[in-house]
């Protein structure tokens, strides 16, 4: 019994030795470092496309006056310039920790479009011509659209999520109004219409918010509202079958804008960074 306690002993002390032989013998072991901490950033430059709905009131007035400068008659009304908008941005941002500041410029193609009828209210002549038909009278039809809208802005916001933007956003904004419009009225008891029409960039502000968020590699998308003040456009037409003396139709219209639009986004270079190993 004696001498199979002592083998055991001996087996348990010889292995232990090998053990502490084979471990001294190994290299020591490398620390490991902490895994990285990647975010994705908004630095950069980004270019994308854009998508949405206007509703643009323009208020517009109507003033009738002869060829004395006197005025025959006047009135305002609120032409909706209602449509699809759509055009492409580019931009660029800095971070700075949780804020991030950036700079946009876009340009839009819309289908907005609306019109009206100004009537002369006045009793004397050229509002009402001689030899006029019965409960009949002279006018203005009146079709204004906004034919291009581009906008340069700062964006200024702040980080939801790591992936998640909200922010604000200002600056300039430049649009293309045209009018086509025809004075209507009667010589001689004759329909007659004088058209005339303009073109003009009108040149006023912007302001709005949104959100953009990662979607994919580098792409993002976002939702956007801004509203656009183009400021003033004014036209004239003069109808001189509508005299003696003639009849002048002078029209200006305060065009603004409320855009809702999504867009999606590409950002070049660099999208991730490391923030920390730790």
């Amino acid at each position: 019994m004696k001498r199979v306690l002592f083998a055991a002993a001996a087996m348990a002390a010889l292995a232990a030795a090998m053990q502490f032989v084979a471990a001294a013998e190994l290299p020591p072991r490398e620390p490991q470092p902490p895994p990285l901490i990647v975010v994705w950033t908004w630095d950069g430059f980004y270019a994308g496309v854009n998508a949405g709905y206007s509703i643009g009131p323009s208020d517009t007035t109507a003033r009738f006056v002869d060829g004395f400068g006197t005025l025959l008659s006047g009135s305002s009304t609120t032409v909706n310039l209602n449509g699809w908008i759509a055009g492409g941005q580019a931009g660029y941002n800095w971070v700075f920790g949780t804020w991030v500041w950036g700079v946009e410029f876009d340009f839009q193609g819309t289908g907005q479009e609306g019109n009206a009828t100004f009537s002369c209210a006045s009793s004397s002549p050229p509002c009402t011509p001689v030899l006029l038909p019965s409960g009949r009278g002279s006018s203005v039809t009146f079709s204004q659209d906004i034919e291009w809208l581009t906008t340069l802005r700062l964006r200024f916001g702040t980080t939801v999520t790591p992936t998640i933007l909200a922010y604000l956003t200002g600056g300039f904004a430049v649009g293309q109004v045209s009018v086509n419009a025809n004075i209507n009225s009667f010589d001689n008891g004759v329909p007659v219409a004088f058209p005339f029409s303009f073109g003009k960039a009108g040149f006023g502000w912007t302001i709005g918010a949104g959100s953009e968020w990662r979607i994919s590699s580098n792409w993002t998308a976002k939702i956007e509202y801004l509203f656009v003040d183009l400021g003033s456009v004014s036209s004239s037409g003069i109808c001189d079958f509508c005299g003696p003396p003639e009849l002048i139709a002078a029209l200006r219209s305060n065009v603004t804008d409320h855009i809702l639009r999504v867009g999606v986004n590409y950002r070049l270079g660099v999208t991730e960074r490391v923030i920390s190993r730790y």
